[in-house]
């Protein structure tokens, strides 16, 4: 939706992959700028790509029409803000020649805009992936993924609709609901891109807890820096965990999120707002 400033750059990640036998669908998700035409430059000449316009901006029924138009047997979504890197399709088609039983291949990510730093890493095996799940994260970065189109007649479904915001994660808890096999590669073949434009302002962000035990004060250089940090720290919270001694300073507020997490794990009677699926109790 709108994304011309980024889709040149997604649209040459795509092209640019070193497995060459696909079909790309882009859609245009009522688009009010010049995204149509930037895309239709962008694949001149190229007929692996298909230019698809929808009349209203919603995120889950473009990807329902985009399910619904594919040829191929599996699926690989990308927003247009994103970008793979060349290796990308390679490396998930190779995983799964030799693995034909899985459903979804996903991959780590790293960051890139407004914060150009590492991601947390996903787990890899089906077992921590679908305890990751149980615990209200989401281990599987959408545009990272591959995965199987006849999942979604294998009692999955469509992406609902009515999910504005978590189309993906939801789409996710019912793949795991139903059984499929998830698996992540350990490589980062997928940039991540964050947004903001941080000014010269400062603001001090505070995070404590109940009665004021422990305070961290977190400066940034705006509030749409320190908006972004916020956003990033509840994206990260909802992947796997890390190891805390190994997470690196520009994780800012996530870094610690995890650390309250870590000290005050689920069922311990102390859980943070982190494990965001807990019971009154244990909040």
């Amino acid at each position: 939706y709108n994304g011309e400033k980024w889709l040149v750059e997604a649209i040459e990640s795509v092209k640019s992959q070193t497995f060459r036998d696909f079909d790309c669908l882009i859609i245009c998700n009522g688009c009010t700028d010049n995204s149509v035409n930037v895309a239709k430059e962008a694949t001149k000449g190229d007929d692996r790509f298909t230019i698809l316009s929808v009349a209203h901006a919603n995120k889950a029924n473009a990807l329902n029409i985009g399910v619904c138009y594919a040829k191929n047997d599996w699926i690989a979504p990308i927003d247009a803000d994103d970008i793979w890197l060349s290796t990308k399709l390679e490396k998930q088609a190779n995983f799964i020649k030799q693995n034909p039983t899985v459903d979804v291949v996903g991959t780590q990510l790293d960051y890139i805009g407004a914060l150009v730093c590492e991601a947390p890493r996903n787990p890899l095996s089906h077992d921590a992936i679908y305890e990751c799940f149980s615990r209200g994260k989401n281990p599987i970065p959408f545009p990272s993924s591959v995965y199987k189109k006849n999942i979604h007649i294998r009692g999955v479904g469509f992406y609902d609709t009515t999910n504005f915001f978590i189309e993906d994660y939801h789409f996710w808890q019912r793949c795991r609901a139903h059984g499929m096999i998830m698996v992540n590669l350990p490589e980062v073949l997928l940039h991540y891109r964050l947004h903001g434009d941080p000014s010269t302002s400062t603001l001090d962000a505070v995070t404590h807890e109940k009665g004021g035990a422990e305070q961290v004060v977190i400066s940034t250089k705006s509030f749409t820096e320190a908006r972004q940090q916020i956003a990033k720290a509840l994206i990260d919270a909802m992947y796997a965990d890390c190891e805390v001694e190994k997470m690196p300073d520009s994780w800012g507020l996530f870094k610690t999120i995890r650390q309250f997490d870590a000290k005050y794990r689920k069922g311990s009677g102390t859980s943070t707002p982190v494990n965001s699926n807990d019971g009154t109790k244990g909040n």
